[in-house]
C-alpha cells in the first residue's frame, strides 16, 4: 500500500480499537474508578487516598494510552481539481505545512506552568504546598509510566 494512502487517526474505528464513542466511554469509566470517587473528593492529606492514587496512576496511564493510540486507516484519494493545482502553482506558500517551533512552545508552556506554580506556592499554606508537591510527583510518575509503556 502506498504511503500516501495511509493515515493515522485517534477517532477512527479499527479491528483492534474502539470508535469515538467507545473511546470516550472507556475514558469516562477509567476516570470513574479514580480515588476521588472512593474517598468523596480529592484529599491529598489522606494517606489511603495517596496510595490509591499511586495505584490508579500505575493502571490508568497505560490503559488510556492504549485506548487513545493512533490507528492506521486507509482513505481513498480524492481526485484533485485542476483549479486546486493551478492555485498551488500560483501560490506555493499557501500549501506549505507550518511546523511550530518546538522550543517556543515548550518555553511558553513552561513559563506559564512555572508562573502558576510560583503564585500557588507563595499564596498557599503548608497544605497548599504539600498538594503542589504531590501533584508534581504524581504527574512525573504518570509521565514516566507513559514513557515506559510506549504503547
Amino acid at each position: 500500500m502506498p504511503w500516501h494512502d495511509v493515515a493515522q487517526s485517534r477517532w477512527a474505528k479499527s479491528p483492534t480499537s474502539f470508535g469515538p464513542t467507545g473511546r470516550i466511554i472507556a475514558t469516562m469509566l477509567t476516570i470513574a474508578f479514580g480515588p476521588w470517587t472512593v474517598f468523596g473528593g480529592i484529599q491529598f492529606w489522606n494517606p489511603f487516598f495517596l496510595w490509591y492514587f499511586c495505584g490508579y496512576m500505575l493502571a490508568a496511564v497505560p490503559v488510556l494510552k492504549h485506548v487513545w493510540a493512533r490507528v492506521k486507516v486507509t482513505q481513498p484519494r480524492s481526485p484533485s481539481s485542476p483549479e486546486a493545482r493551478r492555485l498551488e502553482l500560483r501560490h506555493p506558500v499557501l500549501f506549505r505545512r507550518i511546523q511550530p517551533n518546538r522550543r517556543t512552545i515548550v518555553f511558553v508552556l513552561g513559563s506559564l506552568l512555572l508562573g502558576g506554580f510560583v503564585v500557588a506556592w507563595t499564596g498557599g499554606g503548608t497544605l497548599g504546598r504539600y498538594t503542589i508537591v504531590v501533584i508534581g510527583v504524581m504527574t512525573a510518575v504518570g509521565m514516566f509510566i507513559a514513557w515506559v509503556a510506549d504503547v
